[in-house]
């Protein structure tokens, strides 16, 4: 561990609070209001003055102005105190599946920002001769995973998305209204963040690369494009779409958790010399 691995993962400590924000996504029975408060926590302290994130946007101009202000709008919408998005209600925490489109048009966004500065760190710094390999293979792992989890609950959301206009459509008896415009506006939304996460990926593992495209033709036919042959399910088809996406998530996590648990450990160890060169300074001093 060195200083500007230290700051990398100052910034990615954001990141990785981003990603999680994903979890939101997912329809659960509960979800831990301790953890939304860490989160929440983390966030904020990762744009207090002198933070490494604070550091690089205060030295960005009006570019580093705009990303503080995305992020402190998504903090504001997801982790404020008058969020409506995702709330504390007698003390457990309630999502608002009717605006959690909002949600994903925040995450998906931000953290492609934030991959980006990261990246754009890690070069620096390996240019520099100060880059270490083991802080490269974090950002991957965690890209992996990221992007698995993200498509993970996009097309999820895309599926519920999708028997909702089916069922409005049904009611209507097939006479386009404006409940299934709505409902239809937002399944192009949730196409365009899974496409967003997808094109910006530069993972070549081929069962990715199956699950995009596995991906895709189950749109074709959501929208109508393909055609369903004599005994084929579109039913089944988005339930192993599901099971693809979930299998990856499976795969790339226990490699994320292992870098990130190690790197953290060095984190620690670091800012304890660092900690006790300043005391001994200090000392040396009086």
């Amino acid at each position: 561990m060195n200083q500007i691995s230290r700051y990398i993962l100052g910034i990615y400590q954001v990141s990785l609070m981003v990603r999680d924000t994903l979890e939101y996504g997912m329809v659960k029975e509960s979800y831990s209001k301790d953890i939304y408060m860490q989160r929440k926590a983390h966030l904020q302290h990762g744009l207090v003055d002198g933070s490494p994130l604070s550091s690089f946007l205060k030295n960005n101009g009006e570019t580093g102005d705009k990303i503080r202000s995305q992020l402190e709008e998504f903090i504001g919408d997801i982790y404020g105190d008058e969020s409506t998005i995702v709330k504390v209600e007698d003390d457990k925490l309630i999502v608002d599946r009717a605006t959690i489109v909002k949600l994903y048009d925040f995450v998906v966004g931000i953290h492609e920002t934030l991959k980006d500065i990261l990246d754009g760190h890690y070069s620096n710094a390996n240019k520099e001769g100060n880059a270490e390999s083991e802080i490269k293979a974090l950002i991957d792992a965690d890209d992996k995973f990221y992007r698995s989890l993200a498509c993970l609950t996009i097309t999820d959301e895309i599926h519920r998305s999708f028997v909702e206009f089916n069922k409005t459509m049904a009611e209507a008896k097939g006479q386009k209204n404006p409940q299934s415009n709505f409902v239809l506006n937002e399944i192009k939304r949730y196409v365009g963040f899974y496409k967003f996460v997808t094109t910006h990926s530069k993972i070549e593992d081929t069962d990715f690369i199956k699950a995009t495209e596995q991906t895709m033709e189950v749109l074709y036919y959501m929208e109508g494009s393909k055609k369903l042959e004599p005994g084929q399910s579109l039913k089944e088809m988005i339930d192993a779409l599901h099971r693809s996406w979930q299998n990856l998530c499976a795969t790339y996590e226990p490699n994320w958790r292992q870098l990130y648990i190690k790197e953290w450990q060095s984190l620690i160890e670091f800012e304890k010399k660092l900690f006790e060169a300043n005391k001994k300074g200090q000392d040396n001093i009086n």
